[in-house]
């Protein structure tokens, strides 16, 4: 922050201190934002305290509010309260090239212990609804191109649940997925990909992704999916028959150690000429007659084993037309989304590429070690617990534009990398929630004295400092400017209405409160009054 001339603010991690412009730039060893200057402890600080509250800035600056009054500065009021005024800082901090650095360290571990075997991509798109200048129905009332929203963010889970990626996507199809994985993953994890599990599974998908991945088998297709479209019918809360069907969906999960992986038949890759047999077909249509007789059902749910795989096809699509006959008060329901009865979905689920897709589970798991397969998640079951921690995250944003989102992605990322490896390869003596791990991991220092003066000098100039170049915040700027230009497109930006508000100037009058009362100080700081 420039105060005149001759004198810069500097925030450190015990305060705000007033400091000679030539001394700030000389002997300081500070990094410029805009015109806020920040030392190295300060950004350490900053570091910290962002990813213990995963971007959040409203706890990030009480956090820092408390640990710089409590070093007893007194001028903690000059730190600023707005979000506009941190979120550069923080692109620059996470930018550096020591943080950088240790990001690629951590992939690196990752590649070496094989995380990239399988993976597991899902989208998630609730917390894309709060960007600006985006339209949730139609491109056209949108200030951008379909191309140039961000109307997906596609997560990427390894095979221990690492998170190596978080990536915002302008749709779902088969090409924008495997352009954003080639973007995000490395060339040595690209060649790891043997398995991918999603919840689209097709041949279409299968080809574009062996395009990026040269040594992938095939595709998987999520097994708790199913029964999270049969609990949108009971507004989402488990019922006799939801917890059935899970049961039903978890024996793809499960391995049998007397079998090997062609005991299910080869990798299913999408062939059309497959087909149900005779009894498979009349057991099928089971499901939609709902012909089933309410005794057998009761046997075969008596005699059920979850402890096995599944060994033949006809048994699941039998089990599924138990689920049926058992439960028809359950199975009539309309589930949302679909808009389809609950029985005519499990009808689609007994489709003969549905349970091939659905059968790579076993033949995926018994193609592995034993060993390999011990933190293996459930489908993409893990990349929707994921999907459920962002929008915590993110429930009290009302409103952001693309490039906020983009920078906490990396932020949440680099929080969930940090933290897995930690818990994975260097494990504590006792078990350990995810955030104290993060804590503990986070003691040390990022930066060097050496490496801070370094990226300090990136700056300087012949007695000048240099702004830091951040992209993303001048990406913002170009984002402010093009929603705001398509705001005046709409028609209640018109003069008329401007006119006709300002016929009424009570009805605009500020509502004032303790926290918002006009101050007689004069001392002006980012355009607002500050209290003495």
């Amino acid at each position: 922050m420039i105060i005149d001339k001759l004198l810069r603010v500097v925030f450190d991690h015990d305060g705000i201190k007033f400091v000679n412009a030539d001394y700030a730039i000389n002997d300081e060893i500070v990094r410029r934002v805009g015109n806020l200057f920040y030392t190295r402890r300060f950004a350490e600080l900053l570091l910290r305290e962002v990813l213990i509250y995963n971007g959040k800035m409203k706890s990030v600056i009480q956090r820092i509010a408390i640990q710089v009054a409590s070093q007893g500065c007194e001028i903690a009021n000059l730190l600023p309260v707005h979000g506009k005024s941190w979120w550069p800082m923080v692109e620059d901090v996470f930018a550096s090239p020591a943080v950088q650095a240790l990001r690629y360290v951590l992939l690196a571990e990752l590649e070496t212990h094989t995380e990239y075997t399988s993976i597991s991509i899902d989208a998630t798109l609730r917390i894309c609804l709060s960007i600006l200048g985006q339209s949730a129905k139609k491109d056209t009332a949108s200030a951008y191109s379909a191309g140039d929203s961000v109307k997906r963010v596609l997560s990427v889970k390894g095979r221990t649940g690492a998170v190596p990626a978080m990536i915002p996507m302008s749709a779902e199809t088969s090409e924008v997925v495997t352009k954003a994985l080639s973007d995000n993953m490395s060339v040595i994890a690209k060649q790891q990909v043997k398995f991918v599990f999603c919840d689209n599974a097709s041949p279409k998908l299968l080809t574009h992704l062996s395009t990026i991945f040269p040594v992938l088998e095939t595709l998987a297709l999520d097994p708790v999916h199913l029964p999270i479209v049969y609990e949108y019918s009971t507004w989402r809360k488990r019922t006799p028959g939801s917890i059935f069907l899970r049961t039903i969906m978890a024996k793809f999960n499960k391995r049998d150690n007397t079998r090997i992986a062609s005991s299910w038949g080869p990798f299913y890759c999408g062939d059309s000429t497959d087909k149900l047999d005779k009894a498979e077909s009349i057991m099928r249509q089971k499901i939609l007659d709902r012909s089933m007789s309410s005794t057998r059902a009761t046997t075969i749910q008596d005699a059920y084993k979850g402890n096995q795989p599944w060994y033949t096809i006809i048994d699941y699509i039998e089990s599924l037309a138990a689920l049926v006959a058992l439960y028809p008060s359950e199975v009539t329901r309309i589930a949302p989304g679909p808009n389809k009865q609950v029985y005519k979905i499990l009808w689609s689920a007994a489709a003969i590429d549905r349970i091939e897709w659905m059968f790579n589970n076993m033949r995926i798991r018994h193609s592995m070690a034993a060993s390999e397969c011990t933190l293996l998640p459930s489908g993409t079951a893990s990349n929707e617990a994921l999907h459920a921690e962002l929008n915590r995250c993110f429930r009290e944003t009302q409103s952001m534009h693309q490039s906020t989102i983009r920078l906490k992605l990396q932020i949440l990322c680099f929080a969930k990398l940090v933290s897995h490896t930690s818990a994975m390869y260097r494990p504590t003596i006792k078990h350990m929630a995810s955030s104290h791990v993060l804590a503990r991991s986070l003691v040390g220092s990022v930066w060097t004295t050496e490496s801070w003066r370094e990226w300090c000098d990136e700056l300087s100039a012949h007695r000048h400092m240099n702004k830091a170049d951040l992209p993303l915040k001048s990406r913002s700027v170009q984002e402010i400017a093009k929603v705001k230009q398509h705001m005046l497109k709409r028609p209640a930006s018109s003069s008329t209405g401007s006119a006709n508000a300002s016929k009424l100037p009570g009805l605009l009058k500020k509502k004032r409160t303790a926290f918002t009362r006009q101050r007689k100080g004069k001392l002006l700081r980012q355009g607002q009054h500050v209290c003495k």
